[in-house]
C-alpha cells in the first residue's frame, strides 16, 4: 500500500510540474504584469530618491562647503608645518632633487637585483638554452658575458636632471600627497 502510494504521489507530482511548464496565455500576461510592476517599482524608488536629493540640495550644498573649509584648513597646517621641513633641508629645490635621486637610486637597485636574477638563471640552465636565452637578450640591447652575466644595457636611459621648481606651492603638497587638489580648492 505504501509503495502504491509512493508510485501514485509521483505521478501527480509529475503532472503537477507538467502544468507549471505548460504556460496558459493568462499566466505569461500575469507573468508579463509582474515584471513591468517590479520596472515600474524599482523606476519609482529611483524617483522618491532624486527628489529627496533635491529637496536636501541646499543641505548637502552645505556641507559640501563646510568639509571642504575644514580640508583647506587642515591643508594649510600640513602646508605651513611641511614648508618649515623643506627649507631646513635647503629648500624646495634642494628637496625635489634629493627626491629625485632617491627615486633613481631605487630604480638602479630593482634594475641589479633584477640583472643578479636572470645572471644566476642564466648560469642553472644548460648550454643551448642558455645560447637561446643570451640571443634573446642580446636582441633586447643587453650586453651578456661568456658565462652568463649581464654586463650592461645598450637602452641605457641617461636622463638628465629634470628642473626643478624653486617655490613650494599648495598644488605641490596635494601631489606629493597624492590627493586631488581641485576637489578641495575648487
Amino acid at each position: 500500500m505504501c509503495r502504491q502510494f509512493h508510485l501514485y504521489s509521483e505521478y501527480i507530482l509529475t503532472i503537477v510540474e507538467e502544468k507549471r511548464t505548460v504556460t496558459s496565455p493568462i499566466q505569461a500576461y500575469e507573468t508579463n504584469l509582474d515584471k513591468q510592476l517590479r520596472v515600474y517599482k524599482l523606476k519609482k524608488d529611483t524617483l522618491m530618491k532624486a527628489t529627496k536629493y533635491v529637496k536636501d540640495g541646499d543641505k548637502i550644498q552645505k556641507l559640501i562647503e563646510y568639509w571642504r573649509t575644514v580640508a583647506q584648513l587642515a591643508s594649510n597646517y600640513v602646508f605651513n608645518e611641511r614648508s618649515i621641513a623643506i627649507q631646513k633641508m635647503g629648500g624646495f629645490q634642494e628637496w625635489q632633487r634629493q627626491q629625485w635621486e632617491k627615486k633613481k637610486q631605487k630604480e638602479l637597485e630593482e634594475k641589479e637585483a633584477l640583472w643578479e636574477r636572470i645572471s644566476e638563471e642564466l648560469q642553472a640552465i644548460s648550454n643551448e638554452s642558455k645560447s637561446a636565452v643570451m640571443e634573446q637578450l642580446a636582441e633586447l640591447g643587453f650586453v651578456v658575458s661568456d658565462d652568463g652575466e649581464i654586463v650592461d644595457n645598450l637602452h641605457k636611459e641617461s636622463e638628465t636632471e629634470p628642473e626643478f621648481s624653486m617655490e613650494f606651492t599648495m598644488k605641490d603638497l596635494y601631489r606629493i600627497l597624492k590627493l586631488d587638489y581641485d576637489l578641495v580648492y575648487e
